[in-house]
């Protein structure tokens, strides 16, 4: 890395120990590999962002500028007007997330979330790849805004939990998925 994108020795090692503390490196006498997760881990993950996601979404309803809310919107209606490929959409989802997140205007929320975001990265399929599913998750994100909107923290956290919630079960539906094809 350091020959091949001009970084410096300590700025790589810097880096891969971070990676590393996270469990997402693994260093074995070979080098260096991405460490995929077990399913059971995965889960979690997504049970810790559905708990993370609505504090900091309930916090949003309270804290939001008009400016972030701005924001939201125009990144939802940029959602809707989509028709590009999945990678693209996940980009899309992605930031309507951190928009929301940085909403709470509460940067230790925000840095957990983007921890937690970093684990779920490493799964190679985004739950958006199912048919219908990032209509589901537009709709989701129409919901969540129209309570910020209102300045209801509960009813947005309730609504972001649920989102969250129901792309670990579109996540559980594709491991089903992948067992029962021929």
């Amino acid at each position: 890395m350091v020959e091949r994108y001009g970084a410096s020795r300590t700025t790589v090692r810097a880096a891969a120990a971070r990676l590393i503390h996270e469990g997402l490196l693994e260093r074995t006498t070979r080098g260096m590999l991405i460490q995929e997760r077990p399913r059971e881990q995965i889960l979690q993950v997504y049970d810790a962002w559905a708990l993370l996601e609505a504090a900091a979404v309930e916090q949003a309803a309270q804290a939001a500028t008009e400016a972030d809310l701005q924001e939201l919107e125009r990144l939802l209606t940029g959602h809707r007007r989509h028709d590009g490929g999945q990678g693209n959409r996940l980009d899309l989802h992605l930031k309507f997330h951190e928009a929301l997140w940085d909403a709470s205007h509460n940067p230790v929320l925000v840095g957990l979330l983007l921890s937690l975001n970093t684990r779920l990265l490493q799964v190679a399929t985004s739950t958006l790849a199912q048919p219908g599913r990032w209509q589901v998750a537009l709709d989701e994100h129409g919901k969540i805004l129209t309570a910020l909107r209102a300045g209801s923290g509960p009813e947005a956290a309730d609504l972001a939990r649920d989102h969250i919630l129901s792309a670990r079960e579109a996540r559980l539906e594709m491991w089903r998925n992948e067992h029962h094809r021929p």
